[in-house]
Parts: structure tokens; sequence; C-alpha cells
């Protein structure tokens, strides 16, 4: 994965299924859909469940 996706968000963080942080990133203009480059792409495994956290400062949304 190159780049984290986010919508009308501040900050986005890519979690495994057991909380370990594996990127996040801030959104410049975080208005509509956005993605934030990686600085290194991070490698997703097959069969593995991953968790991707947007934060908007008045929000928190949380998907599987």
């Amino acid at each position: 994965m190159a780049a984290l996706p986010g919508y009308n968000s501040d900050k986005v963080s890519l979690w495994t299924e057991t909380g370990t942080l594996l990127a996040s990133g801030v959104l410049t203009n975080p208005v509509g859909w956005a993605e934030v480059p990686l600085p290194a792409p991070v490698h997703l495994e097959a069969g593995r469940i991953y968790r991707l956290a947007v934060y908007k400062a008045d929000d928190l949304t949380f998907n599987r």
C-alpha cells in the first residue's frame, strides 16, 4: 500500500488487527476524498485483517 485514503478527515492511520500501528499521515486538504502518500510502501498480507482509522478534529470514525 503506497497511500492511505481518507474522506473529509484530518488524519488516517493503518493498524493491524492486534493494534500495531503500521502507518499514519495527515491530510493537507481534508475536503472530500484524498490520499496521504506513505514514505515507504506498507506490505499487506492476504487473509489478514487491517483497520483504517480516520480522525476528524470533531469526530472519530473507525471502520473494519
